[in-house]
């Protein structure tokens, strides 16, 4: 059966092993001869009343039961528990996958593992849990093979943006269930875990420069970019970096940086290219050192109006303020979005994406009153319409396709249509032209927001600069005999480069790679999306508040006492130390008093 030590501590007492023998050594023994005259006293020699004290060590039943009382003290102290035979400890680690842990990741690896190495001595057998921080605790590993553990976190590569634990947390609490133990591994203190969960973090402060921002930008008909520069250290850093366009780069440029400074880097994109590089010389954390360029091209959408005239000058101005607009011209193509009316005595509706305007001059002069209320959905999430003034007029007649977006009372104000085409539709059941709608921020707002949703479903080719890990949006089409969306991604440092195939199912929880490079995404031979990532979030560049932390204190011995029991013959190695003490004792103050009898006669 295998044991452990309870207490390792009571080890310390084996040094009284050479202390015994010590003092047995330093016992140097009188010799007595028995003589019949004293003429023989002349004969001995004189020996000096100094000199060495050490003796060999006499065996002696003291010695023995001396040293045998030292061992059973020892056992008495260390504390030894046995392991049931049916013991199982489940441990649940949470690996931090935000960025900054690259910076740590091998000092965080080799203490896990030593971590994990003691509590697995606490228990029979131990089950591992390893998960992401990230995307709601995703599955590294699940085993009961430390060596397994080890594999995973050899490919382990932590390049996420800032974000919360708890969700990780809560699957790995419910992994390991109440009595698991939850290690969060992470690069700085992270104070109230939830879920009982333990903490070790593994980090220190670096000095770190890097780019958190990019912007590239038209003028006078060529492409400028725009990068921003930032040092996060508390010193001042001076760093090289140059210009690359595929094999080729500029001569290198050194650049000072007072701590805490954020400086402009911008420059424009050369003939013919339209894919760029700006690389900085690296440091400790080199994720933020690279920042590849693209020239975006956005798609068009294309956008038409119709109604009476008494909506013309309102829907002008909406549609002037929407970016990547153009007015559908006849023919070309057809508006992608139309902007029409709905008159009530002469009601219909357009058969394609219009936003939808009510166009009837109200009956009576008289605001309506009322709450409003305002749904949950992403159009109108966070826009204020309390400031909303509109006449008291005929509505637009609700369908079973329609979802409201905002009340007033029990009267629907905006609602969202999806037509039996596929076709979406914004419609505003009040007469814009006789309200404030115009001057409310939240009614241009929710009309942008519509349009946009409109334009990144248009099936066409966009060029864009995309962060890192970022949800995708892929116009594909989803006909159930539609052909695969296809993704090609290469990392700007030749370290990757993959293929797949999406299905159709999993096109809603898209995101872009977690390394910079360059991204195409195409369905059969229609392209669909071409751009660049590159890591944006510029709080994982700090690491100021980065330390060295475990808040493991205890775990190991809990584990320990729930997993073993306690050696049940203790009582009576007690009581046998005792009597091996009261031995020694009488066997020496017998054999003194032969002495001082003189039964002895000698001992050599």
């Amino acid at each position: 059966m295998e044991w452990i030590l309870g207490n390792p501590a009571g080890l310390w007492a084996l040094t009284g092993l050479p202390a015994v023998l010590l003092i047995h050594l330093l016992q140097r023994r009188s010799q007595v001869v028995t003589i019949s005259t004293l003429f023989l006293l002349q004969q001995i020699q004189r020996e000096s009343s100094e000199g060495g004290k050490l003796d060999r060590i006499r065996s002696s039943v003291p010695l023995w039961l001396q040293l045998f009382m030292v061992l059973l003290l020892t056992w008495l102290l260390v504390q030894p528990r046995w392991l049931r035979s049916e013991s199982v400890q489940p441990v649940a680690v949470v690996l931090d996958d935000s960025a900054s842990m690259s910076a740590f990741r091998g000092e965080a690896v080799r203490e896990l593992l030593r971590v994990l190495g003691g509590l697995a001595s606490s228990a029979r057998r131990t089950e591992y849990y390893v998960v992401g921080s990230s995307l709601a605790g995703r599955n590294y590993y699940r085993g009961t093979k430390l060596q397994g553990v080890e594999g995973v976190l050899t490919g382990w590569e932590p390049l996420a943006g800032e974000h919360e634990f708890t969700p990780a947390l809560r699957v790995a609490r419910s992994a390991v269930g109440p009595l698991g133990v939850v290690l969060l591994v992470t690069d700085h203190e992270v104070k109230d875990l939830p879920f009982e969960a333990r903490l070790l973090a593994v980090g220190r402060p670096l000095e770190n420069a890097g780019f958190t921002g990019l912007e590239v930008r038209e003028e006078g008909g060529k492409a400028r970019w725009r990068a921003l520069l930032r040092n996060f250290g508390e010193n001042v850093v001076e760093r090289s970096w140059r210009l690359a366009a595929g094999g080729q780069s500029s001569p290198a440029q050194t650049i000072r940086l007072e701590p805490g400074e954020i400086r402009v880097l911008e420059g424009g994109f050369p003939e013919g290219g339209d894919r760029l590089r700006l690389q900085l010389e690296p440091d400790g954390f080199p994720v933020d050192d690279v920042l590849p360029l693209l020239r975006p091209e956005p798609r068009v959408l294309f956008v038409g109006r119709a109604g009476s005239a008494r909506l013309a000058p309102l829907t002008e101005k909406v549609i002037a303020s929407i970016a990547g607009a153009y007015p559908a011209e006849p023919g070309g193509p057809g508006p992608d979005l139309l902007f029409a009316g709905y008159d009530p005595l002469n009601p219909s509706f357009p058969p394609g994406n219009a936003v939808v305007f009510l166009d009837r001059v109200p009956s009576l002069a008289k605001p309506v009153a009322g709450r409003i209320l305002v749904e949950d959905e992403e159009l109108v999430a966070n826009l204020n319409w309390e400031p909303l003034i509109h006449l008291q007029t005929f509505g637009i007649p609700r369908t079973e396709n329609d979802r409201v977006l905002v009340w007033r009372e029990e009267k629907p104000l905006v609602m969202l249509r999806q037509t039996p085409g596929g076709a979406r539709q914004l419609l505003f059941g009040f007469d814009v032209a006789t309200s404030n709608a115009e001057q409310l921020p939240g009614f241009v707002l929710a009309i942008h927001r519509f349009a946009e949703s409109i334009r990144l479903d248009k099936p066409v080719l966009e060029r864009r600069i995309l962060e890192t890990g970022q949800p995708l949006r892929v116009p594909a089409d989803t006909q159930p005999s539609a052909v695969p969306v296809e993704l090609r991604f290469a990392a700007w440092d030749g370290s990757e480069e993959w293929r797949r195939e999406v299905p159709l199912v999993e096109l809603a929880s898209l995101r872009a790679p977690l390394k910079a490079g360059f991204l195409s995404i195409a369905q059969g031979s229609a392209p669909l999306l071409q751009g660049v990532t590159y890591f944006a979030d510029a709080r994982e560049g700090d690491f100021r508040q980065a330390v060295s932390r475990e808040d493991l204190a205890g775990v190991a011995a809990g584990v320990m006492l729930r997993h073993s029991e306690h050696d049940l013959n203790w009582p009576f190695w007690t009581l046998l130390v005792m009597a091996l003490l009261v031995a020694s004792w009488a066997w020496m103050a017998w054999r003194q008093s032969l002495v001082e009898n003189g039964n002895l006669v000698a001992e050599r």
